[in-house]
Order: C-alpha cells, then structure tokens, then sequence
C-alpha cells in the first residue's frame, strides 16, 4: 500500500560555479525522471524549480524587499536574495515541469554569485507560502557540488534551521561528486549542511528525533536520485503461519514483510483507481482511431459515433461480371 500523504518538493539546483556546470546535463534528466515517476504513481505530488546563481532574479522575497523600502522611503536599501529565479512555480507533477527540469543545462548562471542560505530561504518560503488542501509534507532536494563560496553566518543558519523546523520541512542534500578535489570551500559548506540537517532531525525540544522518512540528510546524488525515481510501497507480510517443510517438520512464522516495488500502471481501457478523488490513482486511458479506406489514395478517420459494423458494400467494389453459361447447357433434340 503507498503512503496517503502527499509531498511537496522544491527542487533546489546551484547553476552558478563553473564545475557544476558540465553536470546539469544529466543532472537535469535525473530530476525530469523524478517528475515522471510521479506522474506515474503520485500525480498529486507538487514539484517547483529554484536555481540558486541564476543569470537573473525572480523571487517574491526579493521583490518584497524591493516594495518594502519603497514605502519605507528608505535611499540605501541593499537588494538581496539576488540571483535566485523560481523557475517553475509549485503545481502538480505534469509534462511540463519534466520538461522545464530537463532543460536545466540552459539555466547555466555562468559564474553569477549566489548563496546557499539565501536559496533556501526562497526555497521555504515557496513552500510555506502554497496553500494546499489536506496532509502533505514538505521537501527542500538541494543539488551542488559544493564549490560555491558561501558566508557563513551562523545567527542566520539558526534562524533558517528554526523556520524550517516550525514548517516541518525536510532538507535532503544531493552532491555532486565530480573529478575535482576536496577543497577548504568543499568541506565547510559540507559541514554547514551537515550541521543544518543535524539540527533538523530533532523535534523543538532539542532531545525527540523525528521520524525516519522525515530525516534530513546530506547524500551522493546519485543515490538520491535512484531513490526518488523508485517508487517503493509500505512492508507487507507475505506469509504467516505454520511453514511445512516435510511431512514431519513444520516452523512456526510469525511474519515475514519486504518492500515491494511499484510498477507502472497498466495499460487498459479503464482503470477503476482513476475513480480516486483524492488523486492516488493515476489516469489510464487508452486512444482508438478508426480509418475508412474506401478511398484508398485519401483514407479518412471515421468518428465513433459514425461507425457501423456492416460489410463493406456499395459502388467502389468491383461487381462480378455475369458468366455465359449456355454453353454448358445441354440441348434437347426434338
């Protein structure tokens, strides 16, 4: 059985140092399977695209920083939260946003500055702004290879890890591991990360660890991806009983449970889950065409309320030409 709650997940892609640059190829196809798998067996699943060092910035913290001092009068207002775009807004997973992911090796910053604390700001308030009906959890999938310098402010760290605690979001650090070495810039945003899941996968009372599927992480991105592209369903026992093995030795099992794999939906004409009004099941549908050949040199589709079974008949079949058969005939002689 697939879990009932509903997810909401910002992809969060770091598109500005010139080594992640060559990895937003296969990168971008990674998460547009994730989408797809999704759309497969979890349409309900929102999905919104953050590119954190993007050649512009389009982001509602940063224009409502922009309106604020405005009205405030303020002269020396400093922009920030530049360079982040919110590419794709929250919605649900559908062929467009697969598409838009896919696309990533065009979103290239080409060494635009970028910050990581400032994207995730962004990234949450994304999903804490989004009104959505129901149960649902949040999800903040960060993709980088490390190597973008980033101030550490460590006041700010807290209030990030505070906020996204309060909202009950999930961070889950996808790196990159290319050919380049471990640097001083590679090692304290890995500890920073670190130190910002750790600080995540404990309640507010700093003691009660929050639930397994709900642990922040930082992983190898290929293995996060591999993950997400699998759809997997809850343990299910499979057997429980007396296990006979001969006619004379039996072994009592309690329970015997696996992770079983969800595969595709199948292709029939209908799909009684597709009745499913919260939108667990996915729309199976499959498409007939009908074409009349009666002009062979220019077949038309034939609707299907204009179809009847008949044989084929009428002026366009040849008519089969009369046979003489009266020299087959015997005469009579009289």
């Amino acid at each position: 059985m697939a879990p009932s709650k509903k997810t909401c997940t910002v992809l969060m892609v770091d598109v500005s140092s010139p080594t992640m640059t060559p990895h937003l190829g296969w990168v971008g196809d990674s998460l547009s399977r994730v989408v797809q798998n999704r759309i497969l067996h979890a349409k309900a699943d929102e999905f919104a695209l953050v590119t954190c060092g993007a050649r512009e910035t389009l982001n509602d913290v940063h224009t409502e920083g922009i309106e604020n001092a405005a009205a405030a009068c303020e002269q020396d207002y400093e922009e920030e939260y530049l360079n982040i775009s919110v590419d794709v807004a929250m919605a649900c997973a559908c062929a467009e946003t697969a598409g838009v992911v896919a696309r990533l090796h065009t979103f290239a910053g080409d060494g635009a500055v970028a910050d990581y604390l400032d994207a995730l700001t962004v990234a949450s308030d994304v999903l804490v702004r989004h009104e959505r009906g129901g149960c649902f959890s949040r999800r903040v999938l960060i993709v980088t290879d490390l190597q973008t310098p980033c101030p550490i402010d460590h006041d700010f760290l807290n209030s990030i890890a505070a906020g996204m605690r309060g909202a009950s979001v999930q961070l889950v650090v996808a790196v990159v591991d290319g050919e380049t070495e471990e640097t001083e810039t590679k090692n304290a945003n890995r500890e920073m990360f670190q130190n910002l899941c750790d600080s995540l996968n404990v309640l507010s009372d700093g003691v009660t660890p929050v639930p397994f599927s709900s642990r922040s992480s930082v992983a190898n991105a290929r293995d996060v991806f591999n993950h997400h592209s699998v759809k997997q369903t809850r343990p299910t026992t499979t057997f429980r009983g007396d296990l006979q093995l001969t006619p004379w030795m039996n072994i009592k099992v309690w329970g015997y449970k696996k992770i079983s794999e969800a595969k595709p939906p199948a292709m029939k004409l209908f799909d009684s889950s597709a009745d499913d009004t919260h939108g667990d099941g996915p729309m199976v549908t499959r498409e007939r065409t009908f074409t009349s050949y009666a002009d062979p040199d220019n077949p038309k589709d034939v609707p299907p309320e204009m179809m009847l079974s008949a044989y084929p008949y009428g002026t366009y079949r040849e008519n089969c030409k009369p046979v003489d058969v009266s020299p087959w005939m015997c005469s009579t002689a009289v």
